[in-house]
C-alpha cells in the first residue's frame, strides 16, 4: 500500500498545474468535463487517504500533504473548466527572465536574491505554466563556475533520496530540475518550501525570543531525527545541520532539511569527507578532519535543539526551564567524543517519542503559532539572519 501512496505523492508534487494530475478531459460539454474530473480526483484520493495509516505518523502525514495538495488542483481544474481554459496552453510572461530546460520553462525573479550563501544564491521563480504553489520554485545557482562541485554534489545527493522513497521523504527538498547558465555555472531546481521558516527566524519572532516552548521544541526534533534517519539509511550524512538549514513548516508540524551541497555519500566506501565548518553547530572531528559519521549528524541537531529551546548552543547551556529529563537526553547528542554520543537516530527518535509521552501523555496536535507569509513570488523577500 505505501508504494502506491509513494508513487501517487511523487506524481501530485511533481506537477505543476491541474492538467498534469488529472490528464485531458476531451468532451466540450463542461458538465461532462466536470463529472470526469471528479471521477478521476476520488480515483486518485483514494490512494492517498489519510484513514489508512493511522498507524504510521510519517505516511499519514505524507497522505495528508499529497490530499491537500490535490484538492488545490482539483479547484484549479475546475475553475479552468468554467472558463474554458483547461488544457490550453498558458501565454508567456515576457517581463520576466525565463530559464529553459529539457523539461520546462522557469520565470525567474533576479531582481535580488532570496537567500545567499558562501557558494551560491537562490531565487525565487515559478514554472511556465505552473499555478499557485504547485508552480513555484527554488532556483539555486553557484556564484562561480568553481562552486559547481557543490551544486553538482547537493544533486546527486536530491537525487539519491527521491530513487529512495519513504514517508521521511517530506522532509527532503524535492529536486525537480538542473541546468547551466551561459557562463558555466551550474543551477537545480527544487520546489519551494512555502509558508515556512528557518530555526533563526523562528527564534528572532517575539514570541519565541527566549525560546521555544519544549512541547514544540520536541516535535522539530522528531522531524529532525526521522529525516536524518533516512539518509543516514541510505548511505547519506548531511554534514552541515545547523538552523538556518532547518526549515519549520510551522502549518504542517512539518521540518524540512535544507543544503545537501556539503553531504557525503557512504563515506568508508568513498572516502568523501567533511567539506565545511560551523564553529557552533559542527562537531569537533569536523575541524580535525575526521571521518565523517553517523553521530556528526546527531550532534549538530543537539546543537540546534539548545538554541530553539533559548540555551546558549557554545557552552551547551540548556535553560533551567526545560524538563531534566528532556534536558539530558538532549546533552547526550553534545558529546565532545565522537563514540560517546548519540549513534543512532532511529533508536534516538524512539526514545525521545518515550520521553514525550512519559512526560505529557499521547502526543496531540497543538497548533505552533507563526504569522503567514506573503506568497506573491515577485515581492517576497524574507528576513535574513545577520
Amino acid at each position: 500500500m505505501f508504494e502506491e501512496l509513494q508513487e501517487t505523492y511523487e506524481n501530485i508534487m511533481h506537477a505543476v498545474c491541474a492538467e498534469e494530475v488529472f490528464g485531458p478531459i476531451k468532451s466540450r460539454n463542461a458538465e461532462k468535463r466536470l463529472a470526469v474530473l471528479e471521477e478521476v480526483f476520488l480515483a486518485i484520493a483514494k490512494t492517498v487517504n489519510p484513514g489508512d495509516y493511522l498507524g504510521d505518523l510519517d505516511a499519514k502525514e505524507m497522505a495528508q500533504e499529497a490530499l491537500k495538495q490535490l484538492k488545490k488542483f482539483r479547484d484549479r481544474a475546475r475553475e479552468k473548466i468554467g472558463a474554458g481554459i483547461y488544457g490550453q496552453k498558458i501565454r508567456e510572461n515576457k517581463g520576466l527572465f525565463i530559464i529553459r530546460t529539457d523539461k520546462r520553462g522557469y520565470y525567474v525573479n533576479t531582481a535580488e536574491p532570496w537567500s545567499e550563501g558562501d557558494k551560491c544564491a537562490v531565487y525565487r521563480g515559478r514554472c511556465v505554466g505552473g499555478e499557485e504553489d504547485a508552480g513555484d520554485v527554488a532556483v539555486k545557482i553557484a556564484d562561480d563556475p568553481a562552486d559547481n562541485d557543490f551544486l553538482r554534489n547537493e544533486a546527486r545527493i536530491l537525487e539519491i533520496l527521491k530513487k529512495n522513497p519513504s514517508p521521511q521523504s517530506v522532509h527532503f527538498p524535492l529536486i525537480l530540475d538542473h541546468f547551466e547558465t551561459e557562463d558555466g555555472r551550474l543551477g537545480i531546481i527544487t520546489r519551494l518550501v512555502r509558508n515556512s521558516y528557518n530555526v533563526y527566524e523562528i527564534r528572532e519572532y517575539g514570541d519565541y525570543q527566549e525560546g521555544v516552548p519544549e512541547k514544540h521544541a520536541v516535535w522539530m526534533m522528531s522531524r529532525m531525527l526521522g529525516a536524518i534517519g533516512r539518509a543516514h539509511h541510505c548511505g547519506i550524512t548531511h554534514n552541515n545541520i545547523e538552523p538556518q538549514h532547518e526549515q519549520v513548516r510551522h502549518r504542517a508540524h512539518n521540518v524540512i532539511l535544507l543544503d545537501w551541497a556539503y553531504a557525503s555519500y557512504k563515506p568508508r566506501d568513498t572516502g568523501e569527507g567533511f567539506r565545511a565548518v560551523n564553529e557552533i553547530y559542527s562537531a569537533p572531528e569536523v575541524a580535525l578532519k575526521g571521518s565523517p559519521t553517523f553521530a556528526t549528524d546527531l550532534y549538530s541537531i543537539g546543537k540546534s535543539m539548545i538554541y530553539i529551546l533559548g540555551g546558549d548552543p557554545e557552552t551547551n547551556l540548556v535553560p533551567d526551564t526545560v524538563d531534566e529529563c528532556l534536558r539530558n537526553f538532549i546533552l547526550s547528542f553534545v558529546v565532545e567524543s565522537q563514540l560517546g554520543r548519540q549513534q543512532d537516530a532511529w533508536r534516538a527518535h524512539f526514545e525521545l517519542i518515550s520521553l514525550i509521552e512519559s512526560l505529557w501523555g499521547p502526543r496531540k496536535f497543538m497548533e505552533f503559532y507563526m504569522p503567514d507569509r506573503e506568497e506573491d513570488f515577485l515581492a517576497f523577500k524574507p528576513k535574513e539572519k545577520d
